[in-house]
């Protein structure tokens, strides 16, 4: 880890972009709908909304987009970017009272008006919804104007997976977010320092970074039995030879980064120092594996390969899943484990995270890193270095 000071600001798409991205998306699930005959889609789970419309449900609050081919109407509480992908838009201001009644009473009255619009005299249509994710009383709303529903979920799903520029962009910059609070963390790790400390100072270059409160998550676990547990950073003081695992989830504009690196405290000895270095060397042998149709299971069992031919005591101790696709969700398809039937595609962006967590390690090991997958094989996106100044080899020590 390079410590210094963080560049001025992370680069983030313009808001123009995001707007012109999404309208991308819509037309793009406008083609899926008419395979499907489909002539309204409701969205209202709050990733596929933001997916293509770009409004946020801050808070938990509702949000409900309609698209059909020709409008897109987005029903949302107040909050969130003014500017969106959509040709009409009710925006709902206060919560009066018990906060359901008026998220199912006031959005369903706002929903029900605009279907009675866009289904229009034609009278009842083929609505596609997030059907297994669909509440009762938004059900309720859907029914009357429904001749039939079909379940759009693994449709947008599917989208969601292929990750467009704008997105990469995003999550670069959110990772760019996460290396600026690494720098933070690797000046301040030392014996005698609490782990809610280096926190602190992590939390803190993030917000100057963005210029703005990020929302992030994270686990910040150090010494003994700590490596498979995860958790919240707390006054447990650092102690040498531990090891302390930082695993770091910035959120900034709505997608997702996590990386995680693992510091010795002072000094340590051979088995955390090597560990490191192993498992670092599993991610950089594994990164040709990271294009369109390669069987995740296999990914996953390269990985552990890697692990137990350079570590004979990781086999027992490897017990996380390999790592998960990135985007609005911090974890979202395709998941990396052994019992995968699925492949990568071509746009996922995914996390990898191989580890080791035995007795001898004093807490551990885990290292994450972010990939996109291309036709060429894996695209490293997170820059920050894995290894410790102490632990690095000559080649690195020679980038530094």
């Amino acid at each position: 880890m390079t410590s210094g000071m963080a560049s001025p600001s992370p680069a983030f798409p313009a808001r123009d972009e995001v707007v012109a991205a999404s309208w991308s998306r819509i037309e793009a699930l406008r083609a899926n709908m008419a395979e499907s005959r489909i002539h309204v889609a409701l969205l209202h789970s709050p990733v596929s909304v933001q997916y293509l419309t770009g409004a946020e449900s801050l808070h938990g609050w509702p949000a409900v987009a309609l698209i059909t081919m020709d409008r897109v109407w987005v029903g949302r509480f107040s909050g969130g970017p003014e500017q969106l992908a959509a040709d009409d838009e009710v925006v709902l201001r206060a919560m009066r009272g018990d906060r359901h009644e008026a998220e199912t009473d006031d959005m369903g009255r706002s929903v029900t008006k605009a279907l009675s619009e866009l289904v229009g005299a034609s009278g009842r249509e083929l609505i596609g919804v997030e059907e297994t994710l669909l509440p009762h009383w938004l059900g309720d709303v859907v029914a009357p104007f429904a001749r039939g529903l079909i379940d759009v979920a693994e449709m947008v799903g599917t989208m969601r997976r292929r990750k467009d520029a704008v997105e990469i962009a995003t999550i670069c910059g959110n990772i760019a977010l996460a290396q600026a609070a690494y720098v933070a963390a690797a000046d301040l790790i030392e014996p005698g320092r609490t782990e809610l400390e280096v926190y602190d100072a992590m939390r803190s270059a993030v917000d100057r970074f963005a210029g703005s409160a990020v929302p992030l998550g994270g686990d910040f676990t150090s010494g003994p039995g700590t490596g498979t547990t995860g958790g919240p950073a707390s006054r447990h003081a650092l102690v040498e030879g531990d090891s302390y695992i930082i695993d770091f989830w910035p959120s900034f504009r709505g997608y997702w980064a996590d990386l995680c690196r693992t510091y010795p405290v002072g000094n340590c000895d051979a088995a955390l120092s090597d560990t490191i270095l192993a498992v670092s060397d599993a991610l950089s042998g594994v990164q040709p594996l990271l294009r369109p149709g390669t069987p995740v299971r296999e990914l996953d069992a390269e990985l552990r390969e890697r692990l137990a031919t350079n570590l004979p005591f990781a086999t027992d101790t490897y017990s996380n899943i390999s790592g998960h696709g990135l985007g609005l969700e911090a974890h979202e398809s395709p998941w990396i484990v052994t019992t995968s039937e699925d492949a990568l595609a071509e746009g996922d962006v995914i996390a990898l995270e191989p580890g080791c967590y035995d007795d001898r390690l004093r807490g551990g090991v885990r290292v994450e890193d972010n990939y996109l997958v291309t036709s060429e094989g894996g695209r490293l996106l997170s820059d920050t270095s894995r290894l410790q100044p102490a632990l690095a080899r000559p080649e690195e020590q020679a980038r530094r």
